[in-house]
């Protein structure tokens, strides 16, 4: 525990599909079968190996570069108390994200920002009940968005869904890898370097940061060499600065602390 029940029930059903293959109709076949071997059967296994751990422990950022560098296809489940995500990645490209907080659902993402009148969203809801199509289709339906709005929007609103848990310290979560997970999900890939340094700068509080620094001064800094995969992105969202500096080896966190914009180098850090 925790286990998504979802996924549980999923695999459960699988299972039982499974052994129901091979079943025959007729008690004349199955006599037939008794008599000769039972042949060996190949059928894929059930992903029963899933990896989970605590976001305590393993952040959300480093998990999705795990899953870009592995090119991780299949779910991220998160959980964190009555919050649950799945974020659906393919070949490590998150690609749309499951949510159960009806604040982030497309509609209410819309009316927030004033992308739609509250008119609007009453008739894409009542062409949802007549339908049973999803909110992006019924908007085009109705000659609200285009198509290429539409996609844009379930673009930002799955880096929204993703990237207010970058900062989560506490929850669980689950990797699963499956094939075929990504195939009844709309796509809408998102860039996950981007996605997680400007999310970052985005979501960091500069006080917490500050804190955890100061909490590590006597700790080094230094560039490993996975980084450098990043070290572009990470330079186009947060600057030169810290890098720089970690370039000719290690530094201690206290030493890099000083001078210049105190608050944003122990974000840059942080």
């Amino acid at each position: 525990k925790p286990f998504n029940l979802r996924l549980f029930a999923d695999r459960v059903r699988n299972l039982l599909i499974r052994s129901l293959e091979g079943r025959d109709d007729g008690e004349e076949k199955a006599k037939e079968k008794k008599k000769r071997p039972k042949p060996k059967r190949t059928t894929p296994p059930v992903v029963d190996d899933a990896t989970r751990g605590d976001l305590s422990k393993t952040s959300l950022p480093h998990l999705l570069f795990r899953g870009l560098e592995k090119r991780f296809t299949g779910i991220l489940a998160l959980q964190r108390g009555k919050v649950q995500k799945e974020i659906y990645i393919l070949s490590g490209h998150p690609i749309f994200v499951e949510s159960n907080i009806r604040a982030e659902t497309l509609g209410q993402l819309l009316l927030k920002r004033g992308g739609i009148t509250p008119a609007e969203h009453e008739r894409v809801l009542g062409n949802l009940q007549r339908k049973g199509n999803r909110y992006g289709e019924s908007l085009v339906e109705l000659n609200i968005m285009k198509e290429e709005q539409v996609l844009l929007e379930l673009a930002a609103q799955t880096r929204y869904k993703i990237e207010v848990c970058l900062v989560w310290r506490d929850g669980s979560w689950q990797m699963i890898e499956d094939s075929s997970s990504c195939n009844n999900v709309p796509r809408c890939t998102v860039n996950p370097e981007s996605l997680v340094f400007e999310g970052l700068k985005r979501r960091l509080h500069a006080e917490e940061a500050v804190g955890r620094m100061m909490s590590a001064a006597s700790s080094s800094l230094e560039l490993l060499a996975r980084f450098r995969n990043y070290r572009g992105s990470y330079e186009k969202v947060f600057g030169l600065d810290v890098t720089h500096r970690l370039q000719d080896g290690p530094q201690p966190v206290g030493s890099l602390m000083q001078g210049g914009d105190y608050w944003a180098r122990a974000q840059q850090m942080d």
